[in-house]
């Protein structure tokens, strides 16, 4: 089903019962075809008969979610059902809501803003592959305990390079740890660096992830 469709709801409903049995029927009446007889309503007492309604399935006002109602969008001339009609990766009300045009490319200067307010720049988010227009769409470093140590893993994006450093304070100094890893292929994939106990003999530790985009 869909926002604005017409659907017919119907009913089965019930009787309370002769010789302590209980009876059923089902309405089928906007159908135009009952399925109780004249016969079968002698013993089946108190049966409640319940036409046939139908209704109308609202219509999302705002089908693409972009903060702009359907109506306002074709006042602007942009599009109902497509978030970001000029394709500068900034959502039509975002763009509306700061003045700017829903219908121009902002090009290069649309790179350095953040519509999802997550605090990483499109450019930012195109780079480590997550998604500029949802802000829990972010780039993260895993860490996981095994039996024999730790295991570091990340979304990567092809083409792009990942080095992991470590510092034993949060403030560094950080140094590399293990070797640069380029996801090479056309897909994204889990990438991961498994570091065993042996390795961690600090009271803590700390790891960042550096990010070499695909040149």
């Amino acid at each position: 089903m869909q926002p604005g469709d017409e659907i017919t709801i119907g009913a089965v409903v019930g009787t309370k019962g002769v010789y302590g049995n209980q009876f059923r029927q089902l309405d089928t009446t906007h159908l135009g075809n009952g399925l109780t007889s004249g016969k079968d309503l002698v013993f089946q007492l108190d049966i409640y008969q319940l036409e046939g309604l139908k209704v109308r399935l609202a219509i999302n006002p705002d089908p693409d979610n972009d903060g702009l109602l359907t109506a306002r969008e074709m006042e602007l001339g942009t599009n109902p059902d497509k978030r970001d009609t000029d394709g500068d990766l900034l959502p039509d009300g975002w763009e509306v809501a700061r003045g700017l045009d829903p219908l121009q490319h902002d090009g290069d200067a649309a790179l350095a803003l953040d519509p999802d307010g997550d605090g990483v720049s499109i450019a930012e988010e195109l780079a480590a592959g997550t998604d500029p227009l949802d802000g829990d769409s972010y780039f993260t470093l895993q860490v996981e305990t095994t039996d024999d140590g730790i295991r570091l893993h990340w979304h990567a994006v092809p083409g792009a390079t990942y080095q992991v450093i470590a510092a034993g304070e949060a403030s560094g100094p950080y140094q590399a740890l293990g070797q640069a890893q380029k996801l090479e292929g056309e897909a994204a994939a889990e990438m991961e660096l498994a570091l065993p106990a042996a390795q961690l003999n600090q009271p803590a530790s700390y790891y960042r992830l550096q990010l070499t985009p695909k040149e």
